[in-house]
């Protein structure tokens, strides 16, 4: 866009705007005959943000009370009478630049190019409707008084987004059933995990319906989210990024770090069950779009918490992860990070973590410590995954454990995979369970994840072991 087409965007956007509040104003107060308040509009299908029992969040979508005010604005003009909004809109429907990157006028695609009746259409969405969300935004972000910086500032972030060729994101996962004593945990430069704001938690909770293939009560319930900076977008025009943003594997590279985030926290916390439902992408100091006081969002589906979680779970107490941890968190996360041999490793903890079945969790376990352990032979593999999980156990102990038994552990895995590899349905039975510490009986399952994970965090005590042979120098240390 022009200098001079900007200027007159600016002015022509902060007369309508002006000239706006002052007919919401006048619509949303007292009636002047009656002196009663009129009914005004809400929004349709606008959450709440509320709280289960457990204190994790719940949205609630029914009998909104938020007040539409673009809708005031809609209802409430006739459009003969809105001399700016009439000046603002002649000049929309004469730029080339905002046509081309709306994709409406004489750029429109499908699927509206064939239907005549919806061009019009178009033409008012991107004026008079533009002009109605950008009042209703500026009314909840800063109250219904003009002020020349409050709109400047409203102002920049919409001329960024629509003239930036390329436009930063933040790329948000939210991490389930999970409360943090922290607001924000900072495990490298651009990633991070932080407390979401009410904004955020709204407007991803806005988007669920598109989002089809998780628990809605399980994706909302989150308050903390793993948020990763520096990513940016292509932004030649509104259709071409969005088209982007809503492609899974758009955020192919991005995977691999929430990969290893969520490996670092089952890590660094072996209790810790969680997982994400969505993966959403942020504005970060632009706006495209204006509803409300949310910020601009696009949500997508990606189903990887466990099963058992939609059993209710998101009513279950649990204590928030105490700051003691951060520490440990960002250790975690700082040792996968810069461990690219453990990439395997950290995809096989993720996948036994979310496993219902024991005969698949085991056999990920089994590999996520074969490829710890023993990537440097083939050989004899039982006894050196044996020897060398002993040693890391002397050094760092797992719970009482002595080497003995660290030997026999990793024999009764072993024992277990091998009846679930070779289909031996009786010895799986017997071999399923395994008594722990005050007779306790549990899966199997259960202790070697909680091993593998151990094995972890004892490698990242050990900065000098950076492969599997190295942990044998441990036995003359």
């Amino acid at each position: 866009m022009k200098i001079n087409e900007e200027k007159r965007l600016k002015e022509l956007l902060k007369d309508a705007l002006i000239e706006g509040l002052l007919l919401i104003s006048v619509k949303a107060n007292a009636d002047p005959v009656s002196q009663q308040a009129p009914c005004l509009p809400k929004k349709h299908q606008f959450p709440e943000l509320k709280e289960f029992s457990s204190g994790l969040p719940r949205f609630s979508f029914h009998e909104s009370e938020t007040i539409d005010y673009a809708e005031i604005y809609k209802k409430n003009s006739e459009k003969e009478l809105l001399i700016h909004a009439n000046q603002y809109r002649e000049f929309v429907l004469e730029c080339d630049f905002l046509q081309q990157y709306f994709s409406f006028g004489k750029y429109i695609e499908e699927p509206f190019l064939n239907y005549p009746q919806f061009h019009e259409t178009l033409k008012d969405i991107f004026s008079y409707g533009f002009i109605g969300e950008f009042c209703d935004t500026y009314v909840y972000t800063f109250g219904m008084d003009f002020s020349d910086n409050d709109f400047d500032y409203m102002f920049n972030l919409y001329f960024s987004g629509i003239s930036s060729t390329k436009l930063d994101i933040i790329v948000c996962v939210p991490i389930l059933l999970v409360k943090f004593e922290s607001d924000k945990i900072i495990l490298d430069s651009n990633v991070s995990i932080e407390r979401m704001s009410n904004g955020l938690q709204l407007a991803r909770n806005e988007q669920m319906s598109l989002t089809g293939t998780v628990n809605k009560s399980v994706i909302g319930a989150a308050t903390h989210a793993l948020m990763i900076r520096g990513w940016v977008v292509p932004n030649r025009n509104k259709s071409e990024r969005s088209k982007v943003l809503f492609e899974l594997s758009a955020y192919k590279k991005i995977q691999g770090l929430v990969d290893i985030a969520f490996s670092a926290l089952r890590v660094a916390i072996p209790n810790l069950e969680t997982g994400y439902g969505q993966i959403i992408a942020v504005e970060d100091g632009w706006r495209t779009v204006f509803h409300a006081n949310l910020p601009e969002v696009v949500v997508l589906s990606e189903r990887n918490y466990p099963q058992h979680f939609e059993n209710f779970g998101w009513l279950n107490e649990t204590l928030p992860v105490c700051s003691d941890h951060d520490d440990d968190i960002r250790n975690s996360f700082i040792h996968l990070f810069n461990s690219p041999q453990l990439q395997l490793v950290v995809n096989r903890l993720n996948k036994a973590s979310l496993y219902n079945r024991d005969d698949d969790s085991i056999i990920d376990i089994a590999i996520a410590l074969e490829s710890i352990l023993t990537s440097d032979s083939k050989s004899e593999i039982n006894y050196r995954l044996s020897a060398r999980a002993a040693l890391l156990c002397k050094k760092v102990p797992f719970k009482k454990y002595s080497v003995k038994e660290i030997v026999a552990l990793c024999k009764r895995i072993y024992d277990f995979r091998s009846s679930i590899v070779h289909g031996e349905f009786a010895k799986q039975q017997k071999k399923r369970l395994i008594t722990v510490e005050e007779n306790k009986i549990i899966v199997i399952n259960e202790l070697a994840l909680e091993f593998l994970k151990h094995i972890i965090w004892a490698l990242s005590l050990q900065p000098e072991i950076k492969k599997a042979a190295d942990i044998d120098d441990l036995l003359f240390g």
